[in-house]
């Protein structure tokens, strides 16, 4: 869990609870480099909607510029989170 990664996730802003959720627990299960392979069922169960959803919210995170998405060859995708760099605002 990235405590750094939870902080940035709240902060988006995103129209829907639902795909603010998604992220939240993307964020949740990001590792040192940002980066989580829960599976859209496991999303899906966490959040409380179907797969379907998951898969609208996680589209639209990605339109938002906030994942990228990498396919593997197993039952889940790799999410790296984007997190903008915020040593440049410290100055």
């Amino acid at each position: 869990m990235s405590i750094e990664a939870l902080s940035w996730g709240m902060k988006q802003d995103i129209s829907t609870p639902t795909t603010k959720l998604v992220l939240i627990v993307l964020c949740n299960y990001a590792n040192a480099d940002n980066i989580c392979y829960p599976s859209e069922k496991h999303l899906g169960m966490i959040v409380g909607v179907s797969e379907r959803s998951v898969r609208r919210c996680i589209k639209n995170l990605k339109e938002l510029g906030l994942i990228k998405i990498k396919p593997r060859n197993f039952k889940s995708n790799e999410y790296e989170l984007l997190l903008k760099d915020t040593s440049d605002l410290k100055q």
